[in-house]
């Protein structure tokens, strides 16, 4: 099994879903789809699953797979895009929202404007960090040149 295999899985238990779904209920679905794990490792092997499981999720929340055809004319994917909202160029579908305490899958319709506006801040959060982060890489890289 490959990864990609891992988020289509993921990706089609999120599709499945009309409203919020605690993410927590998401990942023990997928985890008991494979829940043929035994040894002495297995604790080791349940962990490694369970964030492995968190990745595949964020990931199938935040993209889809590109199809296209190939010479014979069958369709294959070929690679993945953000998938985001018609008329807007970032804006996902769903977005992971906590809600009483635990991590939910939401579709942006659902959100409140307070939790869209929280995750806006979220995203700035984000940037300002990596905006300081660049920063910091070119001083570095500065001072390694005058050395």
């Amino acid at each position: 099994m490959k990864e990609t295999d891992a988020v289509k899985e993921a990706k089609a238990i999120l599709d499945a879903q009309t409203g919020p779904v605690d993410m927590e209920w998401n990942i023990q679905a997928l985890m008991s789809a494979h829940d043929r794990i035994e040894g002495e490792d297995k604790d080791f092997a349940l962990l490694a699953e369970y964030v492995a499981c968190q990745r595949w999720f964020k990931l199938a929340r935040r993209r889809k797979a590109v199809v296209s055809d190939d010479e014979e004319g069958q369709e294959e994917a070929r690679g993945h895009e953000q998938m985001v909202l018609p008329g807007y160029e970032y804006l996902q579908e769903t977005y992971a929202v906590t809600r009483e305490g635990r991590q939910q899958s939401v579709p942006i319709e659902q959100m409140t404007v307070e939790e869209i506006k929280d995750k806006a801040q979220e995203y700035r959060r984000i940037g300002k960090g990596n905006f300081q982060h660049a920063e910091e890489l070119e001083r570095y890289a500065a001072e390694r040149e005058t050395r």
